[in-house]
């Protein structure tokens, strides 16, 4: 009961979960890990695991990845966990970085060296630092922490953003803060008064306000009424992990170009994503088996570990035949 029969070279799981009316639905993921050629992806030796739940980075506060077992996304995530590289490894004091996927995804962010709040007759940025190498995480984006809230006797927070640096309360003099380094072009830091959008090309956590709009109202009906299922006002937004600049509208299905500028070592790279074509056949007792075709919910880019993942997924809703699920096949045409 609730088997896999995973007949590719891949990473595949399943899980049960609920949707939002409740009924119960069979979660099944599909994760392909690719090497970086040259112009091309090959399979890898080396299939990256399943994340059953968010994976923090090692050395920053920074979020990594989010689960593989969503309900539902209605575009395609495009993740990106890269640096910035300088033109011939030459230092520079800013750069330009572009992700480019199909027609669909063209996203250009600012990348400034080191920088900080100098108090003079009013407060001014120093110049920046040259730098060869600059990670785009949002621990480099605008946001952080600053004061002392008395309610709680925490730090004030940047909702947006409160990994990042550069946010400061009205209590707390600026000079010596540092500055982001990673921006949008419309929406910099200008002032000590600038409260920018963050800019960066990874996974975004769900407390942060670009996910946590669409988390619903956990309020007294909720508890009341809809506990332990999520608000009725939950949207399923909520489920993509990265900002809406980054979801590939309708699902990427291969063939799409994909390409950087100025995130790779060796100049500007661009690949084509493989399509692959998987099939789920799942089987319950005594009823005919379910022919399915998951969807890619996610692909995630990173050119310093020379690797290139996609995960593909489906939820099969089988209310009252949970008990019955005897097993799903996957394949690949």
């Amino acid at each position: 009961m609730w088997q896999i029969d995973n007949q590719t070279p891949f990473e595949v799981g399943g899980i049960f979960t609920r949707n939002q009316t409740g009924q119960e639905c069979w979660l099944v993921t599909t994760k392909v890990t690719y090497t970086l050629g040259e112009g091309v992806l090959l399979v890898d030796d080396n299939q990256a695991p399943l994340n059953y739940h968010c994976c923090y980075c090692t050395n920053s506060d920074d979020l990594l990845y989010e689960s593989d077992f969503e309900l539902y996304k209605k575009n395609t995530d495009i993740i990106l966990n890269a640096n910035a590289y300088s033109p011939n490894e030459k230092p520079v004091t800013e750069m330009e970085v572009e992700l480019l996927v199909g027609n669909k995804i063209k996203k250009t962010l600012r990348v400034i060296g080191n920088r900080y709040w100098e108090k003079g007759f009013f407060y001014v940025a120093t110049d920046p630092e040259p730098f060869t190498i600059m990670p785009l995480t949002y621990c480099n984006a605008f946001g952080g922490k600053s004061g002392l809230n008395p309610d709680n006797q925490l730090p004030y927070q940047y909702s947006a953003n409160p990994v990042g640096k550069g946010f400061h309360t009205a209590d707390v003099l600026p000079d010596g803060l540092a500055l982001p380094n990673v921006e949008y072009y419309d929406s910099r830091v200008k002032s000590t008064l600038s409260l920018p959008k963050p800019a960066g090309f990874g996974v975004i956590a769900g407390h942060y306000d670009e996910r946590s709009q669409y988390e619903g109202s956990y309020d007294e009906n909720w508890r009341n009424n809809r506990y332990p299922l999520r608000p009725e006002d939950f949207s399923p937004k909520y489920f993509q992990h990265v900002p809406a600049d980054q979801q590939y509208h309708g699902y990427v299905r291969g063939g799409e170009e994909i390409t950087l500028k100025g995130m790779h070592p060796m100049g500007d790279k661009t690949w084509i994503l493989p399509k692959l074509h998987l099939q789920y056949l799942t089987y319950f007792k005594g009823s005919k088996a379910r022919l399915r075709r998951p969807r890619c919910y996610s692909v995630i880019l990173e050119p310093d570990a020379n690797r290139l993942i996609m995960v593909y997924q489906d939820t099969l809703e089988c209310q009252g035949k949970e008990e019955l699920l005897l097993k799903t096949i996957v394949t690949k045409k």
